[in-house]
């Protein structure tokens, strides 16, 4: 899927139960995401090699543990980071 695609599906608030069960299946968290926020669907990029941030995702665990998920798109997979 390619940056577009994936920012048109999980970027829709309509679509935020699929997020969920996205990030659930990916990250594999001890306790499982229950809520997201979208809080910057898009981060243009400034050079042609930087990396393109299509989602940074809050996402809140059944104990209320806050994640800040980031993902990007290099070289056409997605790459998920939860610092």
């Amino acid at each position: 899927m390619r940056p577009f695609g994936f920012k048109k599906i999980f970027g829709d608030g309509k679509n935020r139960y699929a997020l969920i069960s996205l990030l659930n299946t990916i990250l594999k968290l001890e306790k499982p995401i229950v809520d997201v926020t979208i809080q910057n669907p898009s981060n243009p990029q400034d050079f042609a090699e930087d990396k393109l941030t299509v989602l940074d995702i809050k996402a809140i665990d059944a104990d209320g543990a806050i994640y800040n998920v980031g993902n990007f798109f290099k070289n056409g997979v997605i790459i998920f980071d939860v610092p």
